[in-house]
């Protein structure tokens, strides 16, 4: 079917703000990217919106705070009553920006809505890179914790579960090449010619989609954003190299420990060989960790974990700033693990926080 009446829309960046075929309609929004419906003027006349506690257009107020126009909707936002003059285009969820296009239709800034259908009519715009396996689903059904106006948000994967084995971590995890930035001369930042490079890291399988969408994020940021990548370290079957692991044990004999399948002594020793394992265990070892540029990032007992540039001027360009573009890449995994007691590991993210 045709459509009955076609408008020239006018945005600010996320917000509708006016329409402006025949008689213009100007909305206003409080402050913000995705900034709350606020006021309607039309026919030079402003009207305040009055939302209901779901964010639904529930009344117009004139400058006499008299009430003009009323709807009053379903719990699924299906408008009920309909006491309007036709310049309110922000109903069902009105206050939170979404568009009326039809009685059953609404617009919300990226994908439409049927209301009567209760779901969407296109994939989220992110897609599955947002880390939900189904694309049509809002912030994986749990909008009463978690919003996502612009559709480009998305999930943290969550923490796997240790395995005990290397084979079972090797079953468990994919081998993907990643893209990074590096100098054509490394270890020498005075050479500002830039070189791209694939490293072949192992990842868990769980986490490859964050992990891709981690280092896009670093390849593609901006020139003078860039941090070179020369080394990536990643899985390793090992011992965390601390005073309670390594240090106590030695290290061969840490690994030596880490791949038995108990520790000898029936069940108390394998409860023993348990609680040592869940300690030890390098987060290499279970493929969710990295560690970037390892030359360059020293462990440091300090809050500062920039480079002593006046030490090794010509590799501070190596060093990870700490509100650069790695560190924001890596938001959903953390930042410097413990290497000694009472040492910072700035070279080191990792997804389980060790």
């Amino acid at each position: 079917m045709l459509p009955t009446r076609t408008d020239n829309l006018l945005n600010d960046d996320q917000n509708l703000v006016q329409i402006v075929t025949g008689d213009p309609v100007v909305y206003q929004h409080l402050p913000g990217i995705w900034g709350s419906l606020f006021s309607v003027r039309y026919s030079n006349a402003s009207k305040i919106v009055v939302p209901d506690f779901q964010g639904h257009s529930r009344l117009m107020v004139n400058s006499s705070q008299a009430i003009t126009e009323t709807a009053i909707y379903d719990a699924w936002g299906a408008e009920v009553l309909n006491m309007t003059s036709g310049k309110l285009d922000f109903r069902s969820w009105g206050a939170l920006g979404y568009f009326r296009d039809s009685p059953t239709r609404s617009y919300a800034r990226a994908r439409e809505l049927r209301r009567d259908w209760g779901r969407w009519l296109s994939v989220v715009p992110i897609g599955f890179a947002g880390g939900d396996w189904n694309a049509y689903l809002y912030v994986s059904n749990a909008p009463v914790t978690a919003f996502d106006p612009s559709g480009m948000q998305y999930l943290c994967a969550p923490v796997p579960p240790k395995l005990y084995t290397k084979a079972a971590v090797e079953a468990a995890s994919q081998v993907i090449e990643v893209k990074v930035w590096d100098h054509a001369h490394p270890n020498d930042c005075r050479f500002c010619s830039w070189v791209e490079r694939t490293k072949k890291v192992r990842v868990r399988t769980s986490l490859v989609t964050e992990v891709k969408r981690m280092f896009k994020a670093i390849h593609d940021a901006p020139i003078e954003s860039r941090v070179p990548i020369h080394t990536l370290g990643h899985f390793n079957w090992r011992c965390k190299q601390n005073n309670s692991c390594a240090g106590l044990y030695g290290f061969n004999e840490c690994i030596r420990m880490m791949e038995r399948a108990y520790w000898p002594g029936g069940s108390d020793g394998e409860k023993k060989w348990l609680k040592f394992f869940n300690k030890c265990a390098s987060p290499h070892s279970q493929a969710m960790a990295f560690d970037i540029n390892e030359d360059y990032n020293p462990m440091t007992s300090g809050p500062n974990p920039y480079l002593d540039c006046g030490r090794w001027p010509n590799v501070c360009c190596y060093a990870i700033p700490d509100e650069g573009v790695i560190v924001r890449a890596f938001d959903c995994w953390v930042w410097g693990g413990h290497w000694r007691q009472d040492t910072k590991d700035y070279m080191h993210f990792s997804k389980n926080g060790e």
